[in-house]
């Protein structure tokens, strides 16, 4: 729901509510009125009655007189009470009983005492309640269409400035080098989230070409210290005869092979974080596998591990080299993590691939195997990389990755959502 309409509408029910309270205060303070209205207007009938009782001839009296219903009846003495009551009368013209405002008072007229009793037909509450209901509602019926006239005005013009200052930012790209950017709109709320935008996106521009840089800075300067470590502690390997020196070398020569895929592969997050394989095309993912199958069918066969598949025809939108990087991490993982004359299933069908193996069980939560530097064999020669990179290759295209284990099989499924073809 967009704020404009999330406005008018809590706007729309506090109208309502106010104008159901103001119309059950109409309609006591109308009765009220009227009721007073008709009392004090009784009292003016009382007053012609006492200064002409002439016109009474008979007795007891009762009879209509310009519209009222007046009845006496003589009484041995008098009183000052008087008195105010509702009551109805069977009316001939209308042919139902209506509602009468009754006045009952004691006078004497000539040398007699009467108790005298004016009614007068009075509003129903049923007519007052049309009436201020059919208002009412009349009222919220033109609110509505005013409220809803000038929000589509407050939308299209007031507004304006901030869904472009939307748009600009859904369209906002590193790659691009260009900070966000609006004109002045003349309303101060605007203007100053447009040039709050405008420095943000400024600094993030900033730190992204010195993040580029420094990461383009550190593949020279890391990878060639370490190929010197790696070439010399091979040398150094063959040239050693002393079982126990021997040993530390092999030693070194593996921690400097784990450092260098370590560097290897933080570089390459690095860059698929900051957004640098923006190169997007159809590729033919069983193609891809099928040729990563067969490269690996010497390595499988030596551990006697059997690979099955069924690869079903499958295109999609991304980038080569990161789909083939997300393939060759999770086809590795399953080789690596797998037992002795085990199993890797892979089945590419319905723009999902499934890749399954056989491994020990795991000992930690499938969530955590997606965080950096997490493995399930803390002593193994594993960086604990692989499924963090296959994570944001899956973000950075809009893919979905989801992990499964049950016993020794254990289950990764990427489904190629919304740019499959």
């Amino acid at each position: 729901m967009k704020l404009i309409q999330h406005t008018g509408r809590q706007f729309l029910l506090y109208s309502i509510a106010v104008l159901l309270a103001g119309s059950l205060g109409l309609y006591f303070t109308m009765k009220h009125l009227i009721r007073e209205e008709l009392d004090d207007s009784l009292h003016y009938v009382r007053t012609s009655i006492e200064k002409n009782p002439e016109i009474f001839h008979e007795e007891p009296f009762g009879q209509e007189l310009l519209g009222d219903l007046i009845f006496l009846r003589p009484i041995s003495h008098s009183s000052t009470k008087e008195t105010f009551t509702d009551t109805s009368f069977y009316s001939t013209i209308e042919g139902e009983i209506e509602p009468f405002r009754k006045y009952t008072f004691h006078t004497t007229l000539g040398k007699k005492v009467y108790e005298v009793a004016i009614c007068r037909k009075r509003i129903e509450n049923k007519d007052i309640l049309i009436n201020i209901g059919g208002w009412t509602f009349g009222i919220l019926f033109v609110l509505i269409l005013i409220l809803n006239m000038v929000n589509r005005r407050v939308a299209k013009y007031t507004w304006s400035p901030f869904y472009r200052a939307l748009q600009s930012i859904k369209t906002f790209s590193l790659g691009t080098h260009k900070a966000h950017s609006q004109p002045l709109s003349g309303i101060d709320e605007f203007d100053d989230l447009n040039r709050e935008l405008h420095q943000m996106t400024g600094k993030m521009l900033q730190d992204y070409v010195a993040l580029k840089q420094f990461t383009e800075n550190a593949s020279h300067e890391i990878q060639t210290p370490l190929a010197v470590m790696q070439t010399k502690t091979e040398l150094l390997y063959q040239s050693i005869d002393d079982q126990q020196q021997l040993q530390h070398v092999d030693d070194i020569r593996a921690a400097a092979s784990k450092l260098a895929g370590i560097n290897h592969s933080l570089l390459l997050l690095a860059r698929i974080e900051n957004r640098q394989f923006a190169e997007i095309k159809s590729v033919q993912v069983d193609v891809i596998l099928k040729s990563k199958v067969d490269t690996l069918k010497p390595l499988t066969e030596g551990i006697q591990i059997e690979i099955l598949h069924e690869l079903h025809h499958t295109e999609v939108l991304a980038n080569p080299y990161l789909l083939e990087s997300l393939l060759s991490n999770l086809l590795m993982n399953a080789i690596r993590h797998n037992l002795s004359n085990g199993i890797v299933e892979i089945v590419l069908a319905d723009r999902v691939l499934l890749i399954r193996n056989t491994g020990r069980p795991l000992t930690k939560t499938p969530e955590l195997l997606f965080k950096r530097f997490s493995k399930d064999d803390e002593s193994g020669t594993s960086t604990g990389l692989g499924l963090a990179i296959v994570q944001e290759i899956c973000v950075q295209h809009g893919w979905r990755i989801s992990y499964r284990n049950e016993g020794k099989w254990h289950e990764v499924r990427v489904a190629f959502g919304p740019f499959a073809i």
